[in-house]
């Protein structure tokens, strides 16, 4: 980020206006790191620039589980003169979509079956246990005037306690509470057993903070519709190739890039 680019300024050069960065102009800046691993990936680049750039070291050891990011990191270093050494590493948990990307790493139709299925029992199962719970009623209380969308538990500092904290939204919401009453209308990211198994405990924070979980809400034709639908097909193939080169670092033989 700090090299020049063909002889003419560098990315932060380029980017600051002196009244302030142009950063969040680009597209860049509107990706999100739970849509892809894009935007972690360039802040890992940036901290691994910013630990190069304060110190000199002779010998680096790189473990990680996206071998594409990892060869591309490998080349980088080593175009600098580094020794680097690769480890294998092991995830903690299992992870479908790092199977699957490594089952079948060229296939849409099975990887997009199998996500499929397991977005399927992952739904239907909560569904069942948010029924069980009894989590289907709105909450107690006034009606709100406000409603702010946002994903649970991700997004959470402290999903469990009596007033969870949502990072990305916490001034927001707090400023709207003093003005109205306020839902919370959340997209759950849990899997069932983990619902169920902490189910008592969400229940309790979602009456406390008015938190409306929007599954509780459908019906089952609509998640149907979601699941069998062709709409969700016709925008992923669509997608695909623009999508793949501009979210997986593919240049293990380029380490200009990790120097910009």
């Amino acid at each position: 980020m700090r090299q020049p680019i063909e002889g003419g300024p560098s990315l932060l050069q380029a980017l600051d206006t002196g009244d302030g960065r142009v950063w969040w102009f680009t597209d860049t800046a509107e990706k999100s790191p739970l849509r892809s691993p894009f935007l972690n990936q360039l802040y890992g680049l940036a901290v691994i620039d910013e630990v190069l750039f304060r110190g000199s070291w002779g010998q680096v050891v790189v473990s990680m589980t996206d071998r594409a990011f990892g060869d591309c990191i490998e080349s980088g270093l080593r175009a600098r003169g580094m020794w680097v050494e690769v480890r294998p590493l092991r995830r903690a948990g299992f992870s479908p979509r790092q199977w699957i990307r490594w089952a079948a790493p060229g296939s849409f139709w099975i990887r997009f079956l199998v996500l499929r299925a397991l977005w399927a029992v992952q739904t239907l199962g909560n569904c069942l246990v948010l029924a069980v719970l009894g989590l289907r009623a709105a909450p107690s209380g006034q009606a709100p005037i406000a409603v702010v969308f946002s994903r649970y538990p991700i997004p959470y500092a402290t999903p469990l306690v009596s007033e969870p904290r949502e990072r990305n939204l916490a001034e927001l919401l707090s400023a709207l509470r003093q003005r109205c009453p306020v839902w919370q209308a959340v997209r759950l990211s849990l899997c069932p057993w983990d619902l169920l198994w902490r189910g008592k405990r969400i229940r309790a924070v979602f009456r406390r903070a008015q938190i409306v979980p929007l599954l509780a809400f459908n019906t089952v034709r609509e998640i149907l519709v979601a699941l069998l639908g062709p709409s969700l097909v016709i925008r992923l193939w669509s997608g695909i190739p623009q999508i793949i080169p501009a979210c997986e670092p593919r240049c293990p033989d380029a380490p200009e890039e990790l120097a910009r």
